[in-house]
């Protein structure tokens, strides 16, 4: 759904492919195909990107969109394009790529570690066993 909702407004030849509304001299409003998805996408991506799947998509997809443009598209075609498109620099680590989804893939890992670490210390701990709300969701059935 997140790469359905981008794929509609971008538009390689504009200045800002990706944010299509971003003002620029020939349109002082931006260049959006519609506004109205692009405000949906831009509430939709930051609750997508709460799901580790999504990043993982994203990453891996912008990896290989740049890895098949440095391999199949010209030194000399990328130097065109670069003039009139703002591409950035086509490292797939980059902010315009996969930089955003990796960083939110990292949070996620530091996170959800740390979240196993202090459910595993709850659960080791026999003083916090007497609580109802603990045992029913950390001890096992017949244990």
């Amino acid at each position: 759904m997140m790469f359905t909702l981008w794929l509609i407004n971008y538009d390689p030849t504009y200045a800002y492919p990706n944010a299509c509304e971003t003002p620029t001299t020939g349109f002082p409003h931006g260049k959006c195909r519609s506004d109205d998805i692009r405000t949906t996408e831009r509430i939709v991506t930051p609750m997508f990107r709460l799901l580790p799947t999504v990043n993982l998509f994203e990453a891996l997809f912008m990896i290989a969109v740049v890895g098949y443009v440095k391999t199949s598209v010209p030194e000399a075609v990328l130097a065109l394009v670069a003039e009139k498109v703002d591409i950035g620099p086509l490292s797939p680590f980059g902010d315009m790529w996969a930089g955003t989804a990796m960083k939110c893939l990292a949070v996620q890992g530091v996170f959800f570690f740390t979240a196993i670490f202090v459910l595993e210390f709850m659960y080791s701990r026999p003083s916090l066993r007497q609580f109802r709300c603990f045992t029913r969701f950390l001890m096992p059935r017949g244990a």
